[in-house]
């Protein structure tokens, strides 16, 4: 539908009803051009695309992201003398989690000094005032520098190489290439990532299709689409009433309407939007490992009350008298008497001491 209302016309009872339609740009023609488009009063619309295809066939069809998650839910492929193959999407996983896998950390925008102090270690060759220097970064480092009565901060990038610490003004460095190339692969892959999540616009959905020789295949999906209006003129015309009817039709889409049979729908079937795009995680819980201490005595709990009451001098001296009483050939000492130091009426009998 290039330039032309939309070719609807319907005649019931005096009832004319043309159309009016949005025209999108001039696009590539697909292999699978739409063929069949069904507006409903609910905010939807059912596309039929249909096309030949010869053997293996892969079709890439580009979509709004918007609108990925209704493809997800509603895509039907169709091929009667081939094998429909699994459909290939671009995931959306969320791009701060993806960068965060890459050796080098792009997620915030960063300066050059911290950027190379994130690549400590990493081997570079610098080129700086004519000269190259090649070795492993240690770090930048802030360093004041006064010219006249003016002070400045200047950055330093130390790299060590076959002959020591060699440091340089940043400002005067021109190019600095990373010699190592997983590094390097990975910062450009990081970077190429981080473009890619600015343009958040379109995501391409691949079709493919398995068998052999040329043959018709059909994909259908449902998507969001504009409320199809109508509007309505009354004519008195020699006294005779004529009422005229016309469908207003926006078309949204990326595709070109041209020889699309378009149906409009009054109805209003249930329609709802699953989040099926967005990848999900789910929490798992953290079992930590069963440590195993080493083996100890085990200890009735009457003896360790015991060992742990307080000792009483009193006591202590009174089961050594007793102890004492019953040795063989041994007798308590007389209160009072005895050598010693100790007080003279302890119960404990002096080592001198003989019964008499």
């Amino acid at each position: 539908m290039k330039n032309r209302p939309l070719p609807l016309a319907a005649l019931l009872a005096g009832l004319t009803l043309p159309a009016f339609a949005q025209m999108p740009k001039e696009e590539p023609t697909s292999p699978l051009p739409v063929r069949a488009v069904t507006l409903f009063s609910s905010g939807v619309s059912y596309t039929l695309r249909e096309g030949e295809v010869n053997g293996d066939a892969t079709v890439p069809l580009l979509f709004r992201t918007a609108q990925v998650n209704d493809i997800l839910k509603s895509l039907v492929l169709l091929d009667a003398k081939g094998t429909v193959q699994p459909a290939i999407y671009g995931t959306r996983d969320p791009i701060g989690r993806t960068l965060g896998s890459f050796a080098v950390d792009v997620t915030e925008p960063t300066s050059r000094a911290d950027l190379l102090n994130r690549l400590r270690g990493v081997p570079v060759t610098v080129q700086a005032g004519g000269k190259t220097i090649e070795g492993r970064i240690v770090g930048v480092e802030s360093k004041p520098q006064t010219t006249g009565e003016t002070t400045t901060t200047v950055e330093v990038l130390t790299v060590l190489g076959e002959g020591g610490l060699r440091s340089v003004p940043l400002d005067t460095v021109d190019s600095i290439r990373i010699r190592d190339e997983r590094i390097n692969r990975e910062f450009n892959d990081a970077l190429s990532l981080l473009a890619s999540g600015s343009d958040d616009k379109r995501r391409s959905v691949t079709l493919r299709f398995e068998g052999e020789g040329r043959r018709t295949v059909r994909v259908g999906y449902v998507t969001e689409a504009p409320l199809w209006k109508i509007s309505y003129r009354l004519v008195m015309e020699e006294g005779k009433p004529y009422l005229q009817g016309w469908a207003l039709v926006e078309n949204t889409s990326d595709d070109d309407w041209k020889d699309v049979r378009l149906s409009l729908v009054s109805g209003r079937p249930v329609s709802f939007i699953q989040d099926l795009y967005q990848p999900l995680y789910l929490p798992r819980p953290v079992v930590p490992p069963d440590v195993i201490a080493s083996p100890f005595p085990q200890l009735a709990e009457g003896a360790v009350e015991e060992a742990n009451k307080p000792a009483d001098a009193a006591a202590v001296a009174e089961e050594v008298a007793r102890a004492k009483s019953r040795a063989p050939g041994g007798a308590p000492a007389p209160a009072g008497t005895g050598t010693g130091t100790g007080s003279p009426t302890s119960p404990v009998p002096s080592p001198t001491a003989h019964p008499q």
